[in-house]
């Protein structure tokens, strides 16, 4: 498949590039099993992930703890970080862009808003660039949006989801547009802006079929269902009630 092929090209890009630690290797490779839906072998990756230390390099490890339904488990490791700060995880390493990366998007999940101010600023210098060589990573434009989001700035939220998908689309990341797509319309939606979501939806569905990523796809799915649901519950809600005349009317 399309994903497959990708696999082993992003693979090859990072034996060439040097890139060997351990943590973001399985952290690719477990963003791509949850595309092409294979569940269960994202969870053996997330076991393997587990049993790394806290360090900078083991929030990769609470992502795809998160990403793997592991929330309670992900969210004490999370705020056991931020309690200690950001010394006690020793210097940064070399991909240091990652290490921002990983660390707003547990901000943003955990909705922390003490922690999406300190992480923004370490995030805004890599607004347009894709961590890693664009392989594997979102690029900071889509954290910083759900960094914005936790912090109730819808405009800045919108204008950073804009920008993510503008910088994935001409890499090209397909996917990774069709990810940002998916996380600015379940934003759209729990704004009340459910005609916005549908549209983001149903692109990032389309985007799903054709690259052949069942995760993407039946996300966007679902989501496109939940939001026909509302939909028809809110016309449900709002129209008129029939007169005692248009009854008599539609009786005869």
């Amino acid at each position: 498949s399309d994903a497959d092929r990708a696999a082993e090209q992003r693979d090859h890009l990072a034996a060439v590039m040097g890139v060997d630690d351990q943590a973001e290797r399985l952290r690719f490779w477990h963003a791509l099993r949850l595309q092409q839906g294979r569940t269960a072998d994202a969870d053996d990756i997330a076991d393997q992930l587990a049993e790394r230390p806290t360090d900078w390099l083991g929030c990769t490890a609470i992502v795809v703890l998160a990403e793997s339904g592991r929330i309670t488990e992900a969210e004490e490791r999370y705020r056991s970080v931020v309690q200690r700060g950001a010394g006690a995880l020793g210097p940064l390493p070399r991909f240091h862009g990652v290490c921002a990366s990983n660390l707003a998007l547990l901000a943003a999940l955990f909705a922390d808003e003490q922690g999406a101010r300190l992480f923004e600023g370490w995030l805004a210098p890599h607004a347009e660039q894709l961590p890693r060589g664009a392989t594997m990573l979102h690029c900071g434009a889509h954290h910083l949006a759900m960094l914005a989001a936790v912090q109730g700035r819808d405009e800045a939220a919108h204008n950073w989801f804009e920008l993510a998908v503008r910088v994935h689309e001409r890499t090209p990341a397909p996917l990774l547009a069709a990810d940002t797509q998916m996380e600015w319309a379940r934003f759209c939606s729990a704004t009340g802006d459910t005609t916005r979501a549908i549209e983001l939806a149903t692109q990032a569905r389309a985007a799903g079929e054709q690259h052949r990523s069942p995760g993407i796809e039946g996300q966007a799915r679902l989501l496109l269902n939940s939001l026909g649901r509302a939909r028809a519950d809110s016309a449900d809600t709002t129209a008129p009630e029939a007169s005692p005349k248009q009854m008599d009317q539609g009786s005869s």
